[in-house]
């Protein structure tokens, strides 16, 4: 009887270099998003919109709801998943590999030796 799975394979070296490729792109988001972020909390504490009534209403508005600063967490929460995607994906495949090969040992123990 076959499986429809039978000749499934991870194939560790292309997995493991797209995981690296992942941590480098990470690491690269990481260091881009901490620059803008401050970038953007330095032009927000200078205050360009003005003091006037319409730099005020802009003010208001801008900030409403937490504005900016909402939007900055948000980025650096989704930026740090992505950082942790791939240690995460890292430790699956080990998982899963380790997984394989205990099953894989069991099985020949039940199976006995083959001719």
């Amino acid at each position: 009887m076959s499986d429809a799975y039978d000749g499934l394979a991870i194939v560790e070296p292309t997995v493991g270099r797209g995981i690296l490729q992942w941590n480098v792109m990470s690491g690269e988001l990481e260091g881009f998003y901490a620059q803008r972020m401050a970038r953007i909390m330095d032009l927000n504490a200078a205050a360009p919109w003005g003091g006037g009534t319409e730099g005020l209403a802009f003010q208001k508005a801008y900030m409403e709801g937490g504005g900016p600063k909402v939007l900055l967490s948000n980025g650096a929460h989704l930026v740090q998943q992505i950082v942790e995607a791939g240690p995460r994906l890292l430790r699956t495949l080990e998982n899963s590999l380790s997984t394989d090969t205990a099953i894989a040992q069991g099985l020949d123990r039940v199976r006995g030796p083959q001719a």
